[in-house]
């Protein structure tokens, strides 16, 4: 009897194992299914600041050249997939534990997707193509008189600007050149939206510099770039012997927090999510007709329909 009991215990917890963890030969995840925390991602992205610059240049011969530009697939977003702000928290916590660096997998009803460049690139519009050979989205432009000379042009040598001060330039001032306020409404969308890294965003002195000419400004791969900044905080470190030494339970002790920081443009892991899984989209209000360029309001609503 002992031994029969002692199988049908064996039975019960291997059933469970098969159930929760091996989960149909998935490698496994962060958290076990549905022990996910549900809490919430502070993106330092902020996507009314697209909306300011639709206004900002509505009318403008600026807009069509915006449009015409690598941003303008941006602008086209139908607005009901920027709205769920959870859906990024929830795919985080679903995610598979693997050895791909810039690969993420969460899963949703037991089918995982993939969010890697290739998706960040298709559901943004924007180029993802190959950086010069030797540069690095660490790299940081020395900062001396001779790099400072395009920051100063455009923002009145107030080298402490912020995005939220170029908005009120732009506001303040009508008669501001046509091609200084087409680059300000750039380095907004740019620092402000898809390269966010800071609470209160900046403007970064290589993407100021990079203005000089436009026409490498508009050419540089902005989906590479926003990519690897998103990637960076969606995923866990590295392991660095002596400073992360368990990255895994570091990451996951962070999702457990009432707020986690994401840099980058994390709702492209959101527009991803509701491509992949369309009934997760029947759930959000409205439809698809409506997007960046022809929505009515000045900013977004918050949207709490989806848990």
């Amino acid at each position: 009897m002992s031994a029969r009991r002692s199988n049908r215990g064996k039975r019960k917890t291997s059933d469970h194992v098969d159930a929760e963890r091996v989960d149909n030969g998935l490698p496994v995840r962060l958290f076990a299914t549905d022990r996910y925390p549900c809490e919430r991602v502070n993106t330092y992205s902020t996507v009314d600041l697209l909306l300011w610059v639709r206004d900002a240049l509505k009318g403008k011969p600026e807009m069509d050249i915006l449009m015409g530009s690598c941003f303008g697939g941006l602008f086209q977003i139908p607005t009901r997939r920027l709205l769920a702000g959870k859906v990024v928290h929830s795919m985080m916590t679903r995610q598979l534990v693997t050895m791909k660096k810039y690969e993420m997998w969460p899963v949703f009803g037991g089918n995982p997707f993939r969010f890697s460049l290739v998706e960040f690139g298709e559901v943004t519009g924007l180029p993802c193509g190959e950086f010069e050979e030797g540069y690095s989205i660490d790299y940081k432009l020395p900062e001396t008189e001779e790099n400072y000379a395009h920051w100063d042009t455009l923002f009145g040598g107030n080298r402490d600007a912020t995005i939220e001060d170029i908005v009120a330039l732009v506001e303040s001032d009508d008669q501001i050149p046509r091609d200084i306020r087409l680059k300000l409404c750039l380095v907004v969308i740019v620092d402000g939206v898809l390269i966010a890294s800071l609470q209160k965003p900046k403007p970064t002195l290589k993407y100021v510099k990079l203005l000089e000419r436009l026409d490498d400004f508009l050419a540089f791969p902005w989906g590479r770039e926003s990519f690897l900044w998103t990637i960076s905080t969606l995923k866990p470190p590295l392991k660095v012997m002596g400073k992360c030494e368990d990255p895994l339970g570091v990451f996951c002790n962070k999702l457990r927090q009432q707020t986690i920081k994401a840099v980058g443009f994390p709702l492209a892991l959101q527009l991803v999510a509701f491509r992949a899984i369309p009934q997760l989209l029947q759930l959000a209000a409205g439809d698809d007709t409506i997007n960046l360029i022809n929505y009515a309001e000045t900013s977004l609503p918050k949207h709490a329909g989806l848990t």
